[in-house]
């Protein structure tokens, strides 16, 4: 399960749900139950963990890093980074640079 988001962070429950035939209630439980965390937030925390990555590693615009992470735009990404972190998206290049 954890190598679906890891390959599309974007895919939603019911979508990782219908592959198998299962039902996405019980997906849903049972992933929260071995992973300990939801399957809302294992696709956010892969998509934060990348975008910390090309923060550090690019001079790509936060913007674009945002983009292509799949956050909906700049505000979106400090939010979650934020979050995550403590820490925003300046202060993570920062602290890589």
């Amino acid at each position: 399960m954890r190598r679906v988001l890891r390959a599309d962070p974007s895919r939603r429950t019911p979508q990782i749900a219908a592959k198998p035939g299962l039902n996405r209630a019980w997906l849903a439980r049972a992933y929260r139950a071995v992973a300990g965390e939801g399957l809302r937030d294992t696709a956010r925390r892969y998509r934060t963990e990348r975008a910390i990555r090309l923060l550090g590693a690019s001079a790509l615009p936060i913007a674009q890093v945002a983009a292509q992470t799949g956050f909906a735009d700049r505000s979106h990404l400090n939010r979650a980074l934020k979050a995550l972190t403590g820490r925003t998206p300046v202060q993570v290049r920062a602290e890589a640079g």
